[in-house]
């Protein structure tokens, strides 16, 4: 089984409906239309209780089936077709340099060949794909090409939730790709300047991730082994009243987190400084922690919402959707493979 058999990377122009799995709980969006007129046909969320998903592996499969259930029904979608995202951590990706003009059986073969020599397992083990980035910047006459490969078991897991409850898989990514894939259409719409160096925090349950992305290609990432789900069991603990001596020093610690990630990236690039920085993730206290941002970093400090500009069908209660919009890049993300964008 290989990412590949599951169009890696995006490249379907019929409705799919964008099926993000998490620590927090299954997300389910189906978006219409085209570029500059997307609309959300479709939208649901379950949560999970606490250990459901752990570490991005499923611990409790019939849990998760239900609430995929329950998502599918609420959804109301007659759509079937899915895209699924697997949990960075999961995944080992490597920028391969190429020379060009290369057929794509010849990438795929030294592709196979790179694995082979450099990843930790076999490859009767893994589940390999590429894609195509673009002309090399490190040497001429050459293309960059990046190899994403991930254990085979963590691949039929998810195969195996969706066709559980009915869901035919027709595509797989990883889910830092889809969320920096949602944010890179968010950018296009909005028209960000050429050649400004857009900032993506995307705050997870477990796992947290730095990306920053110029012209829509992503030129830096970072992952942080740090993440909200400990802040939300331990908010639970206390009254409103005493829940802010629990944020403020959480988002001090995001804060420093980014801005190492900042100076890693500046020190290892041209970039001085980002045209404005986004927020995402399951984080309760985004607008708490752009605040703080804000005024220790000199950039605008933006919530990510995916949904800005999108038309909504009737069968979708908008307010709910946009409540959920800082954790829904990753689904929007998947959603956004089956449109002509």
């Amino acid at each position: 089984m290989t990412f590949s058999s599951y169009k890696f990377p995006w490249s379907r122009r019929a409705p799919l409906i964008g099926l993000d799995i998490d620590a927090a709980g299954v997300r389910l969006i189906e978006l219409s239309g085209t570029r500059g007129k997307l609309r959300v046909e479709h939208f649901a969320f379950e949560p999970f209780n606490q250990g459901v998903v752990r570490e991005g592996a499923v611990q409790q499969f019939d849990q998760v089936c239900e609430a995929l259930h329950i998502a599918m029904v609420k959804s109301a979608s007659p759509t079937h077709q899915v895209a699924l995202a697997l949990p960075a951590s999961s995944v080992i990706s490597k920028v391969v340099t190429l020379p060009d003009l290369l057929s794509e059986d010849d990438i795929e073969a030294e592709i196979e060949t790179e694995a082979s020599q450099n990843l930790p397992f076999p490859l009767s083990e893994m589940g390999l794909d590429f894609y195509v980035l673009g002309p090399s910047n490190r040497e001429q006459d050459a293309i960059d090409v990046m190899l994403v490969a991930a254990r085979k078991e963590k691949i039929d897991e998810r195969i195996a939730l969706a066709k559980a409850v009915g869901f035919e898989v027709v595509a797989i990514n990883v889910d830092s790709y889809a969320a920096r894939f949602a944010l890179s259409e968010k950018i296009k719409r909005e028209k960000h300047g050429k050649n400004n160096a857009i900032g993506l925090f995307h705050i997870g349950s477990e796992h947290s991730h730095f990306s920053v992305l110029v012209n829509r290609a992503t030129v830096y990432e970072r992952e942080l082994g740090l993440g909200n789900q400990k802040l939300k069991q331990d908010l639970q603990r206390y009254t409103d009243d005493m829940q802010v001596e629990i944020i403020q020093p959480f988002n001090e610690m995001l804060a420093q987190e980014l801005n190492r990630s900042l100076q890693l990236f500046f020190s290892s690039s041209a970039y001085t400084q980002l045209g404005v920085l986004y927020l995402a993730g399951d984080a309760c206290h985004l607008a708490q922690l752009a605040s703080l941002l804000s005024q220790r970093i000199d950039m605008p400090v933006l919530l990510a919402n995916p949904f800005l500009g999108m038309k909504f069908s009737s069968r979708v209660n908008q307010s709910i959707v946009e409540s959920q919009a800082s954790i829904s890049l990753v689904a929007v993300g998947l959603a956004l493979s089956g449109m002509e964008v």
